[in-house]
């Protein structure tokens, strides 16, 4: 018989699961506003060319991404830590997602999303820049988190999906929020209030999936 701790119940883990994917991103606003300049602001430089303007948002981007996704993951690796196998490389892993999400996004706006005042990539562009942008997001996070949940015969689409209404009604609900208060949009306090909501929605959005895979895995501490 295992000696691990008995699993809480469903609410008292669905309140862990949220406060912590709230104060994960909350966090990682937290942090990027501190470290990056103008208070968090994230400015468009126009590029000469296609390679400059990679140059320009590729790496940026893909730091900044890295930094939501390691707060997300180490806040909800300290829930799932003793509960599920292969918990060692949820934040890893969601630190990977994010980040290659961020080198994604940063990519296709430096290549795609230059203006009249740079190179022109044309409406085409700016429309494949803005499509590339969403299915990165739409997507790799969410994959990145379901290599730890397929062992539990969670399915990928389902989870995909719940992440993304809750990344989207969080950042909806953070910006109306932050709006209200008068903060400036981007800063590092809308950072904070966007990165507490929109962690808390994918949370809430996320823990039936999470929950059923903790039930099939036994709630046994992990032994990778």
């Amino acid at each position: 018989m295992s000696d691990a701790a008995p699993p809480p119940s469903s609410p008292r883990l669905v309140g862990a699961w949220v406060l912590a994917s709230g104060l994960g991103l909350a966090t990682s606003g937290a942090i990027a506003g501190a470290l990056a300049p103008n208070g968090g602001e994230f400015g468009l430089v126009p590029a000469p060319s296609m390679a400059e303007g990679i140059r320009n948002y590729g790496p940026r981007a893909l730091l900044a991404f890295a930094v939501w996704g390691a707060g997300l993951g180490l806040a909800q690796w300290v829930v799932l830590r003793t509960r599920i196998r292969g918990s060692g490389r949820w934040a890893p892993l969601t630190i990977g997602g994010w980040a290659l999400t961020g080198a994604t996004i940063g990519v296709a706006t430096g290549a795609l999303g230059g203006g009249p005042e740079a190179y022109d990539p044309g409406a085409l562009g700016r429309i494949l820049a803005v499509a590339i942008s969403v299915a990165a997001i739409g997507v790799l996070p969410a994959t990145a988190q379901w290599i730890v949940l397929r062992r539990s015969s969670q399915p990928w689409g389902s989870y995909a999906v719940r992440f993304v209404v809750g990344l989207a009604a969080g950042g909806l609900t953070g910006w109306l929020a932050g709006t209200a208060f008068g903060l400036t949009f981007p800063s590092g306090p809308a950072w904070v209030i966007v990165g507490s909501a929109m962690g808390a929605a994918i949370g809430v959005a996320t823990a039936r999936p999470v929950l059923r895979s903790l039930a099939a895995a036994g709630a046994q501490a992990p032994r990778s």
